[in-house]
């Protein structure tokens, strides 16, 4: 692989270490790299401490009684995803008896978690064993994230930074949790945003710092094989507890094989990617399809058949209908479009067509797709500006992360920081970023609704906060050399390569 030249203004020819960063060497000395490794552990125990140490967040009402109804069943029967009919939710239920299948309007990643979790926690209520699995999702990201940003800018101080992050992400996002809304409510979300939300917002961030530190290695066709097998793995996951979030983990795929075939020709590494990644979004795409096909394998041995028929899944055009309805839910003004945020309202407009339709059934949904786009026909430049009016709405949520992650950019590129690295990291964020806007834009810009976006801007503003520190120290040192008139001596803890072994 051809290495990148640095761009950092230390990276002079000095004294040459035992070997390069780049061919897996510890770039610092023994004892640098496990204080940076310490420091991971650190962050990771104060990240599961304060999960732990939530009270249990319950989902809102009518999925709080399907997530109890679910887990009682499987308790009861050992068959995932059933309850008893006439318990849980009280959307979309049939008259008949016995079992019958649960969690059939929602993603179903967080109702599996918590049935499995049962044999781990024998509690009788579903949120200890929720609780424990987001504990640990939103702790393993912390054990590489102060390492891979020291390699990522050769400063062993930028992931010493990090020990600080927790307290940034609480002045800019009002959670020590790095990527993620979990615990936090306001007065347009009065239900604190539970593992449901939670859960795919910690694979998102978990993925980007795994792909982030294979990324500053060299990296060949063994580790990009190894590596989509994994990320593949991750993106079923996030696709099972939230519907499309692991389409942006999958897009690492097509990062991973650029950056292992790049040193062979551009075309190569061109094609590796685009194979990789039409492999890991297919993949993605089809493996939640063959889990819940294995689970109603198993459902299928003892649901009732007069409740079959329940619908599985959420439609695609019932919360875009919806979403028209802002900004009454965020300011209480009616919407220009006569819409209410309100899954009745959008039953009842469908009734309207068909009185007999079964919300959130395959019939349902073409009808009330037919309805948005009549809506949409009919005022397309208010749908224009209240797509925007959310999307500034959401910048505004985010202002805090935002104008961190710009200074951070901004710094790193005025003092011409090692930057190849940084910008591979800072573009694998985007199609999360892409995908993470979809929701609070076209549905509405609420908390539960922004999982993928808090944690693509929690990565970078890891990454902004080892920038700023890295800059930062080095205008002080700059200017004391200054003063004593002499040159920058680089210090003890910058990663100094020859000029032969630039940083990768």
């Amino acid at each position: 692989m051809t290495p990148e030249p640095s761009a950092a203004p230390d990276a002079t020819p000095g004294p040459a270490p035992a070997a390069s960063a780049g061919r897996g060497v510890r770039p610092w000395t023994r004892t640098t790299q496990l204080l940076l490794l310490a420091a991971g552990v650190l962050l990771a125990l104060v990240a599961f401490v304060t999960v732990l140490t939530m009270p249990d967040l319950p989902y809102h009402p009518a999925r709080d009684l399907e997530l109890r109804a679910t887990y009682d069943a499987y308790r009861d029967t050992g068959v995932p995803l059933v309850k008893q009919n006439g318990t849980g939710s009280w959307y979309g239920q049939l008259p008949g008896g016995g079992l019958t299948k649960a969690a059939g309007d929602d993603d179903p990643g967080s109702y599996l978690i918590a049935s499995w979790m049962s044999h781990v926690t024998g509690s009788a209520s579903p949120y200890p064993g929720l609780i424990a699995v987001m504990a640990v999702l939103c702790a393993l990201p912390w054990l590489l994230l102060p390492l891979t940003v020291a390699r990522i800018f050769g400063r062993a101080r930028a992931g010493f930074a990090m020990l600080g992050l927790p307290l940034l992400t609480w002045l800019v996002n009002g959670s020590l949790l790095l990527g993620s809304e979990y615990g936090q409510a306001d007065l347009v979300s009065p239900v604190r945003v539970y593992a449901l939300y939670g859960l795919p917002s910690a694979v998102i961030l978990l993925s980007l710092v795994l792909v982030a530190f294979v990324l500053t290695h060299r990296t060949g066709w063994r580790v990009a094989l190894t590596m989509t097998v994994l990320l593949l793995a991750l993106a079923t996951a996030g696709n099972l507890l939230r519907s499309m979030s692991g389409f942006g983990i999958a897009a690492l795929v097509a990062v991973v094989w650029w950056t292992a075939l790049r040193g062979r020709g551009r075309a190569l590494a061109l094609g590796g990617a685009a194979a990789g990644l039409v492999v890991a979004v297919l993949g993605a795409h089809l493996l939640p399809g063959l889990v819940v096909d294995r689970i109603d394998a198993r459902r299928a041995e003892v649901i009732s058949p007069e409740t079959a028929r329940l619908p599985d899944a959420h439609g695609t055009w019932h919360p875009l209908y919806l979403g028209l309805s802002y900004p009454q839910p965020i300011t209480g003004q009616p919407s220009e479009f006569g819409v209410q945020w309100s899954d009745e309202f959008g039953w009842n407009k469908a009734r309207e067509t068909d009185p007999d339709v079964v919300p959130a059934s395959t019939e349902y949904d073409e009808i009330i797709g037919g309805v948005y786009r009549d809506a949409v026909r009919a005022h397309p430049w208010a749908a224009v500006e209240l797509y925007a009016a959310k999307l500034g709405y959401t910048a505004q949520h985010f202002a805090g992360m935002l104008v961190v992650i710009a200074l951070g950019a901004l710094l790193a590129w005025r003092r011409r920081l090692p930057q190849a690295g940084a910008v591979r990291a800072a573009l694998s964020t985007v199609p999360t970023v892409v995908l993470g806007l979809a929701p609070p834009v076209l549905v509405m810009p609420m908390l539960y609704y922004y999982s993928e976006l808090v944690a693509a801007l929690g990565f970078l503003s890891a990454l902004a906060l080892g920038a700023l520190v890295v800059s930062m120290s080095d205008l002080r040192r700059d200017g004391a050399s200054a003063d004593r008139g002499g040159a920058a001596t680089p210090a003890p803890d910058d990663l100094v390569l020859p000029a032969r072994h630039p940083i990768p």
